[in-house]
């Protein structure tokens, strides 16, 4: 799975005018995190966004008892924003160090305060949030609304026992329906299978095939997914 990288709230300390100086030793907190310490947990109460400034983070769920990793970050990433914005904000993940390293905590009542003091702070933030949704919504293919619709088509197969579907097939139907192009289905459909909503194989004939994971909790569970995958850009 790529690394991704986001504009950093960092950027903003950074390049703060000289006449306007931020000492970040003294407002931020650098935290170290060993090899699989876990930074918050999915389901746990957040009010601290994180930005790494060495090392990496496994972002990843717990779906079927099972962990499905969203996506992976680099260095001068952000992560965790969301608790900046939203009050009495809940994990919708888990993120994990995946190598020894080293994390600026911006607390909530930090970030409130330089609000207050200067409006580029919180648009800064929200170019990182942005740049998250471009990512994720620049193929076509990805965006939310499609990949739902794909899904929603395939439940709806489902609920008329078609839960077995012929790969080609199923893509110039779900094309024509939609008014896509063929390689922007097969890219959702490869995004959920990725993910394991769908599995495709390959039958004597020579055909593929679709199979539908999950069976009467398809729909539900994709449609979890990607809200999740909506929030930290991933795409597959």
């Amino acid at each position: 799975m790529q690394t991704k990288n986001f504009t950093p709230f960092m950027e903003y300390i950074k390049n703060r005018p000289e006449s306007q100086p931020v000492s970040t030793a003294a407002t931020f907190e650098v935290q170290a995190f060993n090899k699989g310490d876990v930074i918050f947990s999915e389901g746990a109460r957040g009010d601290t966004a994180y930005t790494i400034q060495k090392g990496g983070v496994e972002i990843s769920i717990r779906e079927d008892g099972k962990k499905l990793i969203l996506t992976t970050l680099g260095e001068e990433c952000v992560f965790g924003e969301m608790a900046l914005i939203l009050g009495n904000h809940v994990r919708t993940a888990t993120a994990t160090a995946i190598e020894d390293s080293q994390m600026m905590r911006i607390p909530k009542e930090v970030f409130d305060s330089y609000m207050k003091q200067s409006p580029k702070v919180i648009s800064t933030c929200l170019v990182a949030i942005a740049g998250r949704l471009h990512e994720f919504t620049a193929n076509s293919s990805n965006k939310p609304e499609t990949l739902e619709s794909i899904a929603r088509i395939l439940d709806l197969l489902r609920i008329h026992d078609r839960s077995e579907l012929l790969y080609q097939e199923t893509i110039t139907a779900i094309a024509g329906i939609l008014l896509k192009q063929e390689k922007e289905i097969m890219a959702g459909l490869t995004t959920m299978e990725n993910f394991n909503l769908i599995e495709t194989q390959k039958m004597p004939s020579g055909e593929s095939r679709i199979t539908l994971l999950g069976k009467d909790k398809f729909l539900e569970k994709a449609l979890k997914l990607f809200k999740l995958l909506e929030g930290y850009g991933e795409i597959s």
